[in-house]
């Protein structure tokens, strides 16, 4: 799931507030399907269940976005990663800042 959230933002270098998310569902869907790793015949299940949670703004979106950013910053450094984590403030867009330049 931390992948589909990634590649959707990287997908909006406008940035998306998480009120927002929803808005996406279907796109978000999309591209957790490409990515989903669990068992075949739980997928719909998996996915429908993260999607929920993630359009109510559940802790886990938050938690998600966190081990994101912790895993850049660990690969890439403090200075380095700061281009490329899911970035913003509260209720506004989040969006990562590296986007913008690669779209």
């Amino acid at each position: 799931k931390e992948m589909t959230l990634y590649k959707f933002y990287r997908a909006h270098p406008e940035g998306v507030a998480y009120h927002n998310l929803c808005d996406f569902r279907k796109e978000i869907e999309e591209i957790y399907r490409i990515h989903y790793t669990g068992q075949p015949d739980e997928m719909d299940t998996t996915i429908k269940g993260v999607l929920d949670k993630w359009c109510m703004q559940d802790i886990d979106l938050s938690q998600t976005v966190s081990r994101i950013n912790r895993k850049l910053k660990a690969a890439l450094g403090e200075t380095l990663s700061l281009d490329h984590k899911i970035l913003g403030d509260r209720r506004q867009p989040r969006r990562i800042l590296d986007a913008a330049n690669a779209a």
